[in-house]
């Protein structure tokens, strides 16, 4: 499950601003709940309008299935489902910062002949 935070770093990825990306991700996330998939019928025009502007961006993705009826009718569903590869690499940090090395020398330097000789800590 994507959370509300993941989704908005993942839409500024795509271009939106800060406070559009947060808005966009809970307008978004009021749908999915805890599921990764909805059934496309719940929305309307204009909610599917926008969930096709989620898929050009890559957030969503759509899928269908399809079956016979008894009268020989095909029935289609579609669905929409959270493209949860591509909103993790979206909101994963482009260059994230490389670990500092540091020189632990001169911190075993000043360390006293006494704190070196583990026979004389075994007794404290």
């Amino acid at each position: 499950m994507i959370d509300e935070i993941t989704l908005s770093d993942a839409l500024q990825g795509t271009g939106l601003g800060k406070a559009d990306a947060e808005h966009e991700a809970e307008f978004l996330l009021q749908f999915f709940g805890l599921e990764n998939e909805i059934i496309d019928n719940i929305l309307y025009p204009d909610e599917r309008s926008k969930f096709v502007e989620y898929e050009i961006r890559g957030i969503v993705r759509t899928a269908r299935d399809e079956t016979t009826l008894h009268t020989g009718k095909v029935w289609r569903i579609n669905y929409w489902i959270l493209n949860t590869e591509k909103i993790n690499e979206l909101a994963a940090p482009k260059y994230a910062p490389k670990p500092q090395k540091q020189d632990l020398s001169s911190m075993y330097k000043n360390l006293s002949d006494e704190n070196w000789d583990r026979s004389a800590s075994a007794h404290v």
